[in-house]
């Protein structure tokens, strides 16, 4: 499945649409977590369309952490934000 640069981007720009709307209900928390770090724990995408909705999906949160945060979010081993060394915490409520 290969897509062109500008069908990429349409694709991206409409699932960050979505993001946008969503924020309000989740609230920043929601995206305050490695992307990379949970694609490799917890995906095994089936097809090619899962693979390229789940990277849509993947630079829509890198542009968020990017947003909310003022960097990608990215864990080392002992659970700390790399960037700024705070650690990371799942919020459970």
């Amino acid at each position: 499945m290969n897509k062109s640069v500008k069908e990429i981007l349409k694709d991206l720009v409409e699932n960050l649409k979505y993001h946008q709307v969503n924020m309000k209900e989740v609230g920043n928390d929601y995206y305050h977590y490695d992307r990379g770090k949970f694609i490799k724990q917890f995906d095994t995408p089936n097809d090619e369309k899962d693979i390229y909705f789940e990277d849509i999906e993947t630079l829509s949160t890198l542009i968020i952490q990017t947003h909310l945060f003022g960097h990608i979010i990215h864990e080392n081993d002992d659970g700390r934000d790399i960037r700024n060394n705070k650690i990371i915490k799942e919020k459970t409520e």
